[in-house]
């Protein structure tokens, strides 16, 4: 289910940031990844959200 667009950005439905909370949990825990491989992914997310939100490319 896509999240439903609510004025100027996404708005938040209940379990929606399950998913990557659970990927990011699962790279600790299950994978072994060192937190500066998570932060960097988390970092690499956030900067792509960004992009993806603005207004500026549509």
């Amino acid at each position: 289910m896509a999240p439903a667009r609510a004025g100027n950005g996404w708005r938040e439905r209940p379990g929606d940031a399950v998913p990557v909370d659970e990927f990011f949990g699962d790279l600790r825990s299950v994978k072994h990844a060192a937190q500066s491989t998570i932060r960097s992914y988390q970092a690499a997310l956030r900067a792509f959200c960004a992009y993806a939100a603005s207004p500026e490319y549509g």
